[in-house]
Formats: C-alpha cells, sequence, structure tokens
C-alpha cells in the first residue's frame, strides 16, 4: 500500500494441497466439518480485511481458493470477472457480489 492506493501486491508459490476448494468439493475429499468450516471462517475474514482497504476479490468462487499444505485457505485470482452460479451479475465486481459468493460457500458446499 501507498498513500491510499495499492502499488502492487506480494505474489508467493503456495504450496498447495489441494489446486482449488473447488477440486475438494468435486472430488468429493473428505474433509472433516470443522476444516471446512475454518477455511469459510479463512475465507470470509480474508475478504472483510480486502475490504476494507478498499480491494474486491471480484471472481469469488471456490476454484479460486486454495488450500495449502498446512490446511489454511488462500485467495487468488483477482483478475476481474463473475461466475454467474456464485455471484448474481448485478452485483458483479463488487462488495456485495465478493459477500455473496462468500454466503453461497456457506450455504451450499457441495457446489463446485
Amino acid at each position: 500500500m501507498h498513500g491510499d492506493g495499492i502499488v502492487g501486491m506480494l505474489i508467493e508459490k503456495i504450496p498447495a494441497r489441494f489446486p482449488g476448494l473447488g477440486h475438494v468439493v468435486k472430488a468429493k475429499v473428505d474433509a472433516p466439518l470443522a476444516l471446512r468450516k475454518r477455511w469459510v471462517a479463512q475465507i470470509g475474514n480474508t475478504v472483510s480485511e480486502l475490504h476494507g482497504h478498499g480491494i474486491i476479490w471480484e471472481d469469488a468462487k471456490p476454484a479460486n481458493v486454495i488450500i495449502d499444505e498446512h490446511d489454511d485457505a488462500w485467495l487468488i485470482d483477482f483478475g476481474g470477472g463473475f461466475t454467474p452460479r456464485w455471484v448474481d451479475e448485478l452485483v458483479a465486481e463488487s462488495v456485495e457480489g465478493d459477500m455473496q459468493a462468500v454466503g453461497r460457500m456457506k450455504l451450499s458446499p457441495e457446489k463446485e
């Protein structure tokens, strides 16, 4: 951060246990409920922190969440766009759209 704007973003390789939360769901990986709840909490907390800095995730969906080797969730893909299954077009690329996707992830863990 520089002043009120973002100058850049630190990017590092995330040693992933799963290529994305979408993979966990599609493959029906046996993840305990407590672990799934932890991921949802981490996603929600991270999105709230981003919004506090004026950053919109935009393409919020399980496929854009990597689970690392320590079973922590990381958000990826801040390049814009949206996936209709997760965010309604009218709120795409907004705080409301991000929160809609997070809410849908909480309510619909069986979706990709």
